[in-house]
């Protein structure tokens, strides 16, 4: 069987593993058992569940985000962020609700900085790292912040909304920032 078969194999296991079975409590055992391979196998391809769920997160957005790179707003990537949690919903909120939470806050947090300092360079091609640094952690955060909250209501807020309301934050925030770096003190 082909590598990349097998990870999404276990990828699916792992997923329905956690419909009926908290995170922490899911077994290596359990995973194989579903994918039908054997603990070698799932130990070539990963070093415990951790990682596979690192690589389904990876897999899942991180591809989409990276072939929409340059041709995309920071608006589609959030778009993107947003569909990922909605169309795996019953996945997400597994990840959310269990201890691990924090592999998927974290996870998001990374692809929110990514894109706005996707949005920086576009305001300025040359930007001062620590001023990209710190709008890419700032705003970054304060979407995935929306995103944690929308999961903590159990994703009963529309995502137009969630679009609407993150577009009144950002409009022109970034392009402010840059301007008013640029100005003397």
């Amino acid at each position: 069987m082909r590598s990349a078969q097998t990870r999404q194999r276990l990828a699916e296991a792992l997923k329905e593993c956690m419909t009926t079975t908290d995170l922490k409590k899911v077994t290596i055992e359990m995973i194989v058992e579903k994918a039908k391979v054997t603990r070698t196998t799932f130990y070539y391809h990963f070093g415990d569940v951790h990682y596979l769920l690192a690589w389904i997160f990876d897999q899942n957005i991180v591809d989409q985000l990276q072939q929409s790179a340059e041709n995309s707003r920071w608006q589609d990537d959030y778009q993107l962020m947003l569909d990922y949690v909605a169309e795996h919903r019953q996945f997400c909120l597994a990840c959310f609700h269990s201890a691990d939470r924090q592999l998927l806050i974290n996870f998001l947090w990374t692809l929110a900085k990514q894109l706005i300092r996707k949005t920086v360079s576009e305001v300025k091609q040359h930007p001062d790292k620590e001023v990209e640094e710190a709008v890419a952690d700032f705003l970054g955060g304060a979407l995935v912040m929306q995103i944690e909250q929308w999961l903590t209501d159990e994703l009963t807020t529309n995502q137009a909304v969630l679009m609407r309301r993150a577009e009144i934050v950002m409009a022109g925030t970034v392009h402010r920032i840059i301007r008013r770096k640029r100005q003397p003190s």
